[in-house]
């Protein structure tokens, strides 16, 4: 799982697949899959409301190549998954349009 770690500039882990430097404090977040590499520690996300604007939309920007990778890695499954709730969507819009036909008729004949 990935997690996201702050440290000063220094050398980038090279299974740091994601990282951004902050000049203004000199610091480093590296958001890697894996354990704090030495001289970086683990940033909980109860804290990220502490990230600036920047860090925030590179930290959003990380996530979402993540998942978008992670989509196209298995998006078989996804679409099968996708279309098995579509189907049972479908199911319940017909029980749906069916019952409410039942109740106009009998609104119709008392």
């Amino acid at each position: 799982m990935y997690k996201l770690y702050v440290g000063k500039m220094q050398k980038i882990p090279d299974n740091a697949r994601f990282s951004h430097y902050d000049s203004k404090h000199n610091d480093i977040l590296i958001f890697l899959d894996g354990d704090a590499p030495e001289g970086f520690k683990y940033v909980d996300e109860k804290h990220y409301n502490l990230l600036n604007n920047e860090q925030r939309a590179w930290l959003l920007s990380a996530k979402m190549r993540i998942n978008a990778e992670e989509l196209q890695k298995h998006s078989a499954e996804y679409e099968s998954i996708i279309s098995d709730f579509l189907d049972l969507f479908e199911e319940e819009l017909k029980k749906e349009r069916e019952k409410d036909g039942k109740e106009r008729t009998n609104e119709q004949n008392p």
